[in-house]
Protein backbone atom coordinates (compact mmCIF):
# COMPACT_ATOMS: atom_id res chain seq x y z
CA UNK A 1 0.00 0.00 0.00
CA UNK A 2 1.29 3.54 -1.09
CA UNK A 3 2.83 5.41 1.94
CA UNK A 4 1.40 8.88 2.65
CA UNK A 5 3.96 12.08 1.88
CA UNK A 6 4.05 13.85 5.10
CA UNK A 7 5.75 16.85 6.08
CA UNK A 8 7.56 15.44 8.97
CA UNK A 9 7.99 11.76 9.66
CA UNK A 10 5.69 10.18 11.48
CA UNK A 11 6.42 7.58 14.56
CA UNK A 12 7.11 4.40 12.96
CA UNK A 13 4.55 1.86 15.04
CA UNK A 14 1.80 2.33 17.47
CA UNK A 15 1.14 2.31 20.84
CA UNK A 16 -1.58 -0.49 22.39
CA UNK A 17 -1.21 -0.52 25.92
CA UNK A 18 2.07 1.22 26.24
CA UNK A 19 3.53 -1.72 23.88
CA UNK A 20 5.15 -0.78 20.42
CA UNK A 21 3.39 -2.64 17.76
CA UNK A 22 5.40 -2.56 14.59
CA UNK A 23 3.67 -0.74 10.93
CA UNK A 24 3.34 -2.58 7.63
CA UNK A 25 5.14 -0.62 4.84
CA UNK A 26 4.60 -1.62 1.40
CA UNK A 27 8.02 -2.33 -1.08
CA UNK A 28 7.54 0.33 -3.27
CA UNK A 29 11.47 1.55 -3.41
CA UNK A 30 10.52 5.09 -4.74
CA UNK A 31 8.46 5.60 -1.77
CA UNK A 32 11.09 3.85 0.74
CA UNK A 33 13.52 6.20 -0.50
CA UNK A 34 11.60 9.58 -0.05
CA UNK A 35 11.18 8.34 3.44
CA UNK A 36 14.57 7.14 3.82
CA UNK A 37 15.53 10.86 2.54
CA UNK A 38 13.04 12.74 5.27
CA UNK A 39 14.48 10.33 8.37
CA UNK A 40 17.82 11.57 7.56
CA UNK A 41 17.12 15.18 7.57
CA UNK A 42 14.90 15.18 10.38
CA UNK A 43 17.61 13.58 12.19
CA UNK A 44 20.14 16.24 11.35
CA UNK A 45 17.61 18.84 12.23
CA UNK A 46 17.21 17.12 15.94
CA UNK A 47 20.92 16.60 16.58
CA UNK A 48 21.29 20.37 15.31
CA UNK A 49 18.77 21.49 18.33
CA UNK A 50 21.65 21.32 21.18
CA UNK A 51 23.77 23.02 19.37
CA UNK A 52 21.40 25.98 19.51
CA UNK A 53 19.68 25.68 22.38
CA UNK A 54 22.35 24.20 24.93
CA UNK A 55 24.89 27.60 24.56
CA UNK A 56 21.72 29.65 25.44
CA UNK A 57 20.53 28.16 28.58
CA UNK A 58 24.47 28.01 29.71
CA UNK A 59 24.23 31.70 29.78
CA UNK A 60 24.25 32.37 33.58
CA UNK A 61 23.48 36.28 33.09
CA UNK A 62 20.06 35.40 31.79
CA UNK A 63 18.83 33.20 34.99
CA UNK A 64 20.89 32.36 38.52
CA UNK A 65 20.17 30.53 41.01
CA UNK A 66 19.37 27.22 42.61
CA UNK A 67 16.42 26.55 40.14
CA UNK A 68 18.36 27.76 36.84
CA UNK A 69 21.23 25.84 38.07
CA UNK A 70 18.86 22.98 38.40
CA UNK A 71 17.11 23.61 35.26
CA UNK A 72 20.59 23.25 33.18
CA UNK A 73 21.38 19.88 34.75
CA UNK A 74 18.15 18.61 33.82
CA UNK A 75 18.54 19.54 30.64
CA UNK A 76 21.84 18.36 29.65
CA UNK A 77 21.09 14.90 31.82
CA UNK A 78 17.92 14.36 29.57
CA UNK A 79 16.48 16.27 26.34
CA UNK A 80 19.60 17.62 25.23
CA UNK A 81 20.85 14.19 25.17
CA UNK A 82 17.93 12.13 24.16
CA UNK A 83 17.37 15.06 20.87
CA UNK A 84 20.96 13.57 19.77
CA UNK A 85 20.33 9.83 20.20
CA UNK A 86 17.02 10.20 18.69
CA UNK A 87 18.20 12.22 15.84
CA UNK A 88 20.97 8.81 15.68
CA UNK A 89 18.33 6.57 15.77
CA UNK A 90 16.43 8.10 13.16
CA UNK A 91 19.89 8.32 10.94
CA UNK A 92 20.28 4.70 10.99
CA UNK A 93 16.84 4.12 10.40
CA UNK A 94 16.96 6.19 6.86
CA UNK A 95 20.12 4.14 6.12
CA UNK A 96 17.99 0.47 6.83
CA UNK A 97 15.28 2.03 4.58
CA UNK A 98 17.57 2.61 2.08
CA UNK A 99 19.11 -0.36 1.62
CA UNK A 100 16.20 -2.09 2.25
CA UNK A 101 14.84 -0.36 -1.21
CA UNK A 102 18.08 -1.62 -2.55
CA UNK A 103 17.46 -4.97 -1.48
CA UNK A 104 14.33 -4.97 -3.25
CA UNK A 105 14.88 -3.56 -6.06
CA UNK A 106 17.89 -6.69 -6.51
CA UNK A 107 15.37 -9.35 -5.76
CA UNK A 108 11.90 -8.94 -6.89
CA UNK A 109 11.09 -10.71 -9.87
CA UNK A 110 7.14 -10.50 -11.35
CA UNK A 111 6.55 -13.29 -9.22
CA UNK A 112 6.95 -11.95 -6.37
CA UNK A 113 10.00 -11.75 -4.16
CA UNK A 114 11.68 -11.20 -0.87
CA UNK A 115 11.86 -7.13 0.57
CA UNK A 116 10.89 -4.94 3.27
CA UNK A 117 7.45 -6.73 4.77
CA UNK A 118 7.48 -5.02 8.74
CA UNK A 119 9.92 -2.87 10.12
CA UNK A 120 10.84 -5.79 12.76
CA UNK A 121 14.57 -4.92 11.39
CA UNK A 122 15.09 -2.01 13.57
CA UNK A 123 14.54 -3.68 16.88
CA UNK A 124 18.77 -4.68 16.27
CA UNK A 125 19.25 -1.06 15.83
CA UNK A 126 17.45 0.49 18.64
CA UNK A 127 19.27 -2.02 20.42
CA UNK A 128 22.26 -1.76 19.33
CA UNK A 129 23.76 1.12 22.39
CA UNK A 130 23.24 3.86 21.08
CA UNK A 131 24.29 6.04 24.04
CA UNK A 132 22.45 5.36 27.00
CA UNK A 133 19.26 3.95 25.17
CA UNK A 134 20.57 0.35 24.56
CA UNK A 135 17.86 -1.67 24.37
CA UNK A 136 14.84 1.00 24.25
CA UNK A 137 12.18 0.86 21.65
CA UNK A 138 12.09 3.56 19.36
CA UNK A 139 8.99 4.50 21.72
CA UNK A 140 10.45 4.39 24.96
CA UNK A 141 13.38 7.05 23.34
CA UNK A 142 10.22 8.81 22.00
CA UNK A 143 8.80 8.78 25.48
CA UNK A 144 11.47 10.24 27.30
CA UNK A 145 10.11 13.52 27.50
CA UNK A 146 10.87 14.87 24.27
CA UNK A 147 8.58 17.77 22.53
CA UNK A 148 5.58 16.61 21.33
CA UNK A 149 4.10 17.89 17.76
CA UNK A 150 3.23 16.67 14.29
CA UNK A 151 4.93 14.01 13.10
CA UNK A 152 6.90 13.77 16.51
CA UNK A 153 4.18 11.17 18.34
CA UNK A 154 1.56 10.41 15.76
CA UNK A 155 1.51 7.32 13.79
CA UNK A 156 -0.37 5.38 11.19
CA UNK A 157 -2.67 2.25 12.32
CA UNK A 158 -4.19 4.10 15.31
CA UNK A 159 -7.51 3.47 16.04
CA UNK A 160 -10.37 4.79 18.35
CA UNK A 161 -10.45 1.03 19.37
CA UNK A 162 -6.88 1.19 20.32
CA UNK A 163 -7.40 4.06 22.13
CA UNK A 164 -10.33 3.02 24.63
CA UNK A 165 -8.79 -0.57 24.91
CA UNK A 166 -6.19 1.15 26.86
CA UNK A 167 -5.94 0.85 30.55
CA UNK A 168 -4.54 4.54 31.72
CA UNK A 169 -6.26 7.30 31.00
CA UNK A 170 -2.94 8.86 30.81
CA UNK A 171 -2.49 6.54 27.99
CA UNK A 172 -5.65 7.28 26.49
CA UNK A 173 -5.13 10.87 26.02
CA UNK A 174 -1.70 10.21 24.75
CA UNK A 175 -3.54 8.21 21.93
CA UNK A 176 -6.53 10.60 21.25
CA UNK A 177 -4.12 12.86 20.47
CA UNK A 178 -2.27 11.05 17.75
CA UNK A 179 -4.87 9.96 16.19
CA UNK A 180 -5.04 12.82 13.04
CA UNK A 181 -7.50 15.26 13.75
CA UNK A 182 -10.14 15.00 10.52
CA UNK A 183 -10.23 11.32 12.40
CA UNK A 184 -10.81 12.92 15.69
CA UNK A 185 -13.17 15.41 14.31
CA UNK A 186 -15.30 12.10 12.72
CA UNK A 187 -15.66 10.23 15.94
CA UNK A 188 -17.37 13.55 17.71
CA UNK A 189 -19.61 13.89 14.67
CA UNK A 190 -20.56 10.19 13.91
CA UNK A 191 -19.52 8.33 17.01
CA UNK A 192 -19.40 10.89 20.06
CA UNK A 193 -21.29 8.48 22.41
CA UNK A 194 -17.79 6.04 22.80
CA UNK A 195 -16.06 9.15 23.76
CA UNK A 196 -17.94 11.18 25.93
CA UNK A 197 -17.63 9.95 29.31
CA UNK A 198 -14.39 8.72 29.00
CA UNK A 199 -11.83 9.60 31.29
CA UNK A 200 -8.26 10.26 29.40
CA UNK A 201 -10.54 12.23 26.38
CA UNK A 202 -9.65 16.00 26.48
CA UNK A 203 -12.63 17.65 28.72
CA UNK A 204 -13.21 20.06 25.25
CA UNK A 205 -13.66 16.95 23.06
CA UNK A 206 -16.21 15.17 25.70
CA UNK A 207 -18.23 18.11 26.30
CA UNK A 208 -18.60 18.26 22.51
CA UNK A 209 -19.47 14.84 21.90
CA UNK A 210 -21.61 14.99 25.17
CA UNK A 211 -23.20 18.14 23.02
CA UNK A 212 -24.22 15.52 20.03
CA UNK A 213 -25.55 12.90 22.16
CA UNK A 214 -27.98 15.51 23.74
CA UNK A 215 -28.68 16.18 19.67
CA UNK A 216 -29.35 12.69 19.17
CA UNK A 217 -31.56 12.20 22.23
CA UNK A 218 -34.06 15.01 20.83
CA UNK A 219 -33.58 14.25 17.23
CA UNK A 220 -34.87 10.51 18.90
CA UNK A 221 -37.43 12.13 20.05
CA UNK A 222 -36.43 12.12 23.74
CA UNK A 223 -35.85 8.62 24.45
CA UNK A 224 -38.65 8.37 26.77
CA UNK A 225 -36.85 10.81 29.15
CA UNK A 226 -39.49 12.84 31.59
CA UNK A 227 -40.08 16.34 30.47
CA UNK A 228 -37.99 18.03 33.44
CA UNK A 229 -34.66 15.84 32.66
CA UNK A 230 -35.18 17.18 28.51
CA UNK A 231 -35.15 20.55 29.37
CA UNK A 232 -31.58 19.72 30.81
CA UNK A 233 -30.75 17.69 27.32
CA UNK A 234 -31.91 20.89 25.44
CA UNK A 235 -29.73 23.14 27.48
CA UNK A 236 -26.69 20.64 27.12
CA UNK A 237 -27.41 20.26 22.88
CA UNK A 238 -27.69 23.91 22.54
CA UNK A 239 -24.11 23.83 24.39
CA UNK A 240 -25.42 26.39 27.01
CA UNK A 241 -24.29 23.55 29.56
CA UNK A 242 -20.52 22.09 28.65
CA UNK A 243 -21.19 18.62 30.50
CA UNK A 244 -18.08 15.84 30.43
CA UNK A 245 -20.13 13.22 31.80
CA UNK A 246 -23.73 12.70 30.66
CA UNK A 247 -26.01 9.50 31.10
CA UNK A 248 -29.69 10.64 30.90
CA UNK A 249 -31.16 7.64 31.55
CA UNK A 250 -29.10 7.22 35.07
CA UNK A 251 -29.10 10.87 36.21
CA UNK A 252 -25.42 10.86 35.73
CA UNK A 253 -24.10 14.74 34.90
CA UNK A 254 -21.14 16.78 35.53
CA UNK A 255 -20.82 20.27 34.31
CA UNK A 256 -17.34 22.00 33.85
CA UNK A 257 -18.38 25.45 34.07
CA UNK A 258 -14.72 27.44 32.65
CA UNK A 259 -12.49 26.20 30.00
CA UNK A 260 -8.89 24.31 31.25
CA UNK A 261 -5.85 26.09 29.98
CA UNK A 262 -2.42 26.74 30.96
CA UNK A 263 -3.71 29.51 32.57
CA UNK A 264 -5.93 27.44 34.79
CA UNK A 265 -5.29 28.79 38.54
CA UNK A 266 -7.46 26.16 40.74
CA UNK A 267 -9.73 23.55 39.71
CA UNK A 268 -12.93 23.56 42.23
CA UNK A 269 -15.74 20.07 42.81
CA UNK A 270 -18.72 21.33 43.63
CA UNK A 271 -21.05 18.42 45.40
CA UNK A 272 -24.25 18.39 46.11
CA UNK A 273 -26.67 18.30 48.78
CA UNK A 274 -29.35 15.46 49.49
CA UNK A 275 -31.98 15.43 47.07
CA UNK A 276 -29.56 16.48 44.21
CA UNK A 277 -30.50 15.62 41.20
CA UNK A 278 -30.37 15.95 37.12
CA UNK A 279 -33.41 18.08 36.69
CA UNK A 280 -31.18 20.48 39.15
CA UNK A 281 -28.82 21.37 36.25
CA UNK A 282 -31.99 23.80 34.70
CA UNK A 283 -33.14 25.27 37.73
CA UNK A 284 -29.46 25.67 38.74
CA UNK A 285 -31.11 26.68 42.34
CA UNK A 286 -27.95 25.92 44.88
CA UNK A 287 -25.43 26.22 41.97
CA UNK A 288 -24.81 30.42 42.80
CA UNK A 289 -21.42 29.87 44.35
CA UNK A 290 -19.77 28.46 41.90
CA UNK A 291 -21.61 30.23 38.91
CA UNK A 292 -19.76 33.45 41.37
CA UNK A 293 -16.36 31.74 41.47
CA UNK A 294 -16.09 31.45 38.15
CA UNK A 295 -17.14 35.44 37.43
CA UNK A 296 -14.89 36.91 39.58
CA UNK A 297 -12.02 33.92 38.44
CA UNK A 298 -12.35 33.35 35.01
CA UNK A 299 -9.13 31.28 34.68
CA UNK A 300 -10.83 28.69 37.63
CA UNK A 301 -12.04 25.97 36.23
CA UNK A 302 -15.54 24.45 38.38
CA UNK A 303 -16.96 21.20 37.92
CA UNK A 304 -20.40 20.20 39.36
CA UNK A 305 -20.23 16.35 40.24
CA UNK A 306 -23.97 14.66 40.07
CA UNK A 307 -24.28 11.08 39.85
CA UNK A 308 -27.68 9.22 39.66
CA UNK A 309 -26.93 7.46 42.94
CA UNK A 310 -26.68 10.55 45.46
CA UNK A 311 -28.46 10.39 48.71
CA UNK A 312 -32.22 11.11 48.31
CA UNK A 313 -33.32 11.51 51.93
CA UNK A 314 -31.84 12.21 55.10
CA UNK A 315 -32.86 9.57 57.30
CA UNK A 316 -35.86 7.42 57.49
CA UNK A 317 -38.18 9.72 59.10
CA UNK A 318 -38.01 11.95 56.44
CA UNK A 319 -39.35 9.55 53.71
CA UNK A 320 -38.82 6.73 52.19
CA UNK A 321 -36.26 6.67 49.68
CA UNK A 322 -33.69 3.78 48.13
CA UNK A 323 -30.35 5.74 49.62
CA UNK A 324 -30.29 7.91 52.41
CA UNK A 325 -27.86 10.56 53.69
CA UNK A 326 -27.28 9.06 57.69
CA UNK A 327 -26.07 5.66 55.54
CA UNK A 328 -22.45 5.48 55.48
CA UNK A 329 -22.18 3.42 52.68
CA UNK A 330 -24.05 5.95 50.26
CA UNK A 331 -21.66 8.33 50.72
CA UNK A 332 -18.70 6.02 50.50
CA UNK A 333 -19.62 5.29 47.52
CA UNK A 334 -19.94 8.97 45.72
CA UNK A 335 -16.88 9.20 47.72
CA UNK A 336 -14.79 7.04 45.46
CA UNK A 337 -17.00 7.97 42.44
CA UNK A 338 -15.34 11.74 42.91
CA UNK A 339 -11.70 10.19 43.77
CA UNK A 340 -11.76 8.50 40.55
CA UNK A 341 -12.92 11.53 38.44
CA UNK A 342 -10.14 13.41 40.60
CA UNK A 343 -7.35 11.28 39.90
CA UNK A 344 -8.52 9.89 36.89
CA UNK A 345 -10.59 12.44 34.41
CA UNK A 346 -8.71 15.53 35.72
CA UNK A 347 -5.17 13.80 36.56
CA UNK A 348 -4.82 12.65 32.93
CA UNK A 349 -5.36 16.48 31.78
CA UNK A 350 -1.96 18.08 31.98
CA UNK A 351 -3.02 21.57 32.47
CA UNK A 352 -5.76 20.33 35.44
CA UNK A 353 -3.24 17.91 37.12
CA UNK A 354 -1.00 20.21 38.93
CA UNK A 355 -3.28 23.27 39.96
CA UNK A 356 -4.71 23.72 43.32
CA UNK A 357 -7.86 21.65 43.75
CA UNK A 358 -10.67 23.04 46.10
CA UNK A 359 -14.05 20.90 47.28
CA UNK A 360 -17.06 22.87 48.02
CA UNK A 361 -19.55 19.94 49.81
CA UNK A 362 -23.45 21.45 50.11
CA UNK A 363 -25.10 19.77 53.11
CA UNK A 364 -24.74 16.01 52.20
CA UNK A 365 -22.29 16.91 49.12
CA UNK A 366 -20.06 17.77 51.97
CA UNK A 367 -20.15 13.71 53.23
CA UNK A 368 -18.89 13.03 49.86
CA UNK A 369 -16.40 15.35 48.99
CA UNK A 370 -14.33 14.35 52.32
CA UNK A 371 -15.61 10.36 51.63
CA UNK A 372 -13.07 11.00 49.03
CA UNK A 373 -10.35 11.93 50.60
CA UNK A 374 -10.55 8.50 52.16
CA UNK A 375 -9.77 6.96 48.41
CA UNK A 376 -6.82 9.02 47.43
CA UNK A 377 -8.58 12.33 46.54
CA UNK A 378 -6.45 15.41 47.37
CA UNK A 379 -7.51 19.25 47.66
CA UNK A 380 -5.71 22.47 48.90
CA UNK A 381 -8.86 23.72 50.33
CA UNK A 382 -12.38 22.23 51.53
CA UNK A 383 -15.79 23.96 52.31
CA UNK A 384 -18.34 22.79 54.20
CA UNK A 385 -21.30 24.64 52.95
CA UNK A 386 -23.25 23.68 55.69
CA UNK A 387 -22.00 20.71 55.41
CA UNK A 388 -23.19 17.31 56.89
CA UNK A 389 -20.66 15.14 58.88
CA UNK A 390 -17.65 13.36 57.68
CA UNK A 391 -17.41 9.56 57.40
CA UNK A 392 -16.45 7.52 60.02
CA UNK A 393 -12.62 6.85 59.53
CA UNK A 394 -12.20 9.87 58.15
CA UNK A 395 -9.24 12.41 58.98
CA UNK A 396 -8.21 15.43 58.12
CA UNK A 397 -5.52 15.74 55.56
CA UNK A 398 -2.49 18.08 57.20
CA UNK A 399 -2.53 20.01 53.59
CA UNK A 400 -5.90 21.21 53.39
CA UNK A 401 -7.37 23.69 54.68
CA UNK A 402 -11.01 23.36 56.25
CA UNK A 403 -13.79 26.22 56.41
CA UNK A 404 -17.46 25.80 57.64
CA UNK A 405 -19.76 28.44 56.49
CA UNK A 406 -23.53 28.18 57.76
CA UNK A 407 -25.95 30.30 59.62
CA UNK A 408 -26.05 29.40 63.28
CA UNK A 409 -29.78 28.48 63.49
CA UNK A 410 -29.17 25.63 60.08
CA UNK A 411 -31.68 23.00 60.96
CA UNK A 412 -28.43 20.83 60.11
CA UNK A 413 -27.41 21.99 63.72
CA UNK A 414 -29.96 19.97 65.23
CA UNK A 415 -29.42 16.59 64.14
CA UNK A 416 -25.22 16.79 64.29
CA UNK A 417 -25.63 18.54 67.92
CA UNK A 418 -24.09 16.01 70.55
CA UNK A 419 -27.37 15.28 72.12
CA UNK A 420 -29.62 12.44 71.30
CA UNK A 421 -31.06 13.54 67.83
CA UNK A 422 -27.30 13.28 66.77
CA UNK A 423 -27.60 9.45 66.26
CA UNK A 424 -29.38 10.20 63.37
CA UNK A 425 -26.25 11.02 61.54
CA UNK A 426 -22.83 10.08 61.53
CA UNK A 427 -19.09 10.58 61.78
CA UNK A 428 -17.75 13.95 63.18
CA UNK A 429 -19.71 17.06 61.96
CA UNK A 430 -17.74 20.14 60.52
CA UNK A 431 -19.75 23.25 62.77
CA UNK A 432 -18.58 21.40 65.83
CA UNK A 433 -14.72 19.97 64.44
CA UNK A 434 -11.54 22.19 65.35
CA UNK A 435 -9.99 21.40 62.63
CA UNK A 436 -12.55 23.78 60.31
CA UNK A 437 -11.77 27.44 60.41
CA UNK A 438 -16.05 28.46 61.15
CA UNK A 439 -17.70 31.31 59.54
CA UNK A 440 -21.11 32.11 61.15
CA UNK A 441 -23.18 34.25 58.52
CA UNK A 442 -25.70 34.63 61.65
CA UNK A 443 -29.13 33.82 62.66
CA UNK A 444 -31.31 33.40 59.70
CA UNK A 445 -34.78 35.50 59.69
CA UNK A 446 -37.35 34.05 56.98
CA UNK A 447 -41.00 35.91 56.75
CA UNK A 448 -42.90 32.13 57.13
CA UNK A 449 -45.00 31.78 60.43
CA UNK A 450 -44.05 29.48 62.72
CA UNK A 451 -45.32 25.78 62.67
CA UNK A 452 -45.89 23.26 65.40
CA UNK A 453 -43.24 20.10 64.89
CA UNK A 454 -44.65 17.44 67.82
CA UNK A 455 -43.28 13.93 68.03
CA UNK A 456 -44.27 11.27 70.80
CA UNK A 457 -42.09 10.56 73.12
CA UNK A 458 -39.79 7.46 72.96
CA UNK A 459 -38.22 5.49 69.97
CA UNK A 460 -38.61 4.73 66.68
CA UNK A 461 -36.68 1.70 64.91
CA UNK A 462 -36.06 2.53 61.42
CA UNK A 463 -33.49 -0.82 60.99
CA UNK A 464 -30.35 0.33 61.34
CA UNK A 465 -31.04 3.24 63.36
CA UNK A 466 -33.11 4.18 66.47
CA UNK A 467 -34.50 7.91 66.23
CA UNK A 468 -34.90 9.49 69.44
CA UNK A 469 -38.11 11.89 69.77
CA UNK A 470 -36.81 16.08 70.80
CA UNK A 471 -38.90 16.82 73.14
CA UNK A 472 -36.72 17.28 76.22
CA UNK A 473 -34.02 18.02 73.69
CA UNK A 474 -31.83 21.38 74.85
CA UNK A 475 -31.56 23.18 71.84
CA UNK A 476 -30.26 27.43 71.18
CA UNK A 477 -33.00 27.85 69.23
CA UNK A 478 -36.55 27.44 68.34
CA UNK A 479 -37.19 24.28 66.01
CA UNK A 480 -40.22 24.52 65.15
CA UNK A 481 -39.51 28.17 63.14
CA UNK A 482 -39.24 27.69 59.37
CA UNK A 483 -36.07 29.77 59.51
CA UNK A 484 -33.84 26.44 60.36
CA UNK A 485 -34.93 24.65 57.04
CA UNK A 486 -35.26 28.21 55.09
CA UNK A 487 -31.34 29.45 56.61
CA UNK A 488 -30.03 25.65 55.26
CA UNK A 489 -31.10 26.83 51.56
CA UNK A 490 -29.89 30.65 52.00
CA UNK A 491 -26.54 29.79 52.73
CA UNK A 492 -26.37 28.97 48.92
CA UNK A 493 -27.32 32.11 47.77
CA UNK A 494 -24.55 34.69 46.27
CA UNK A 495 -26.81 38.04 46.63
CA UNK A 496 -26.13 40.85 48.90
CA UNK A 497 -28.66 38.81 51.37
CA UNK A 498 -25.60 36.74 51.78
CA UNK A 499 -22.75 38.77 51.52
CA UNK A 500 -21.22 37.50 54.15
CA UNK A 501 -21.00 33.80 53.18
CA UNK A 502 -20.72 34.79 49.76
CA UNK A 503 -17.29 36.93 50.19
CA UNK A 504 -15.73 34.76 53.04
CA UNK A 505 -16.01 31.82 50.61
CA UNK A 506 -13.97 33.44 47.82
CA UNK A 507 -11.93 34.99 50.61
CA UNK A 508 -10.92 31.69 51.58
CA UNK A 509 -10.13 29.77 48.22
CA UNK A 510 -8.31 32.44 46.84
CA UNK A 511 -6.34 34.60 49.72
CA UNK A 512 -6.26 31.92 52.43
CA UNK A 513 -2.40 30.44 51.93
Amino acid sequence: MPIEKRTRPAYLGRRVRGMLVVGMFGAKTDELRALAAEFTGEGEMLQGVPGITDPEIERREMWIGPDAEAFRADWSAGPSTQLTELGTILGQIARELQAQADEQDECSSPGGGAGLTSMSAFGDIVGSGIGHGAGRSIGDVMKMGLPEGPGMTGGPGITLDDVLADDSPNDRRDLWTQLPEAERERILAEEPERVANVDGIPFEDRARANQAVAEDILADGGRGLSEDRLKVVEKVASGELKVVLFDPAKGDIVQMVGTPSENTDKVIIFAPPTGGRFEDFNTRHYFGHVDHLHSMHPDSVAFIYQRGDWAQKVAPPFGEADRYANDPTVAINNGKQIASFHQDALGSDPRLANAPKAGIGFSYGHSALTASEMFGARYDHIVSLAGSNMPEGWTPNPDTKYANVQHSNDMLNVAQKPWPLSEVLYGSSPDQSKTYEQYDAGKFKGDKPMVDFKVEYGEKDFGWIKVPTIENADVDFEFRNHDGAEAHAHITKTDDSNAYARDSIEEFLYKKK
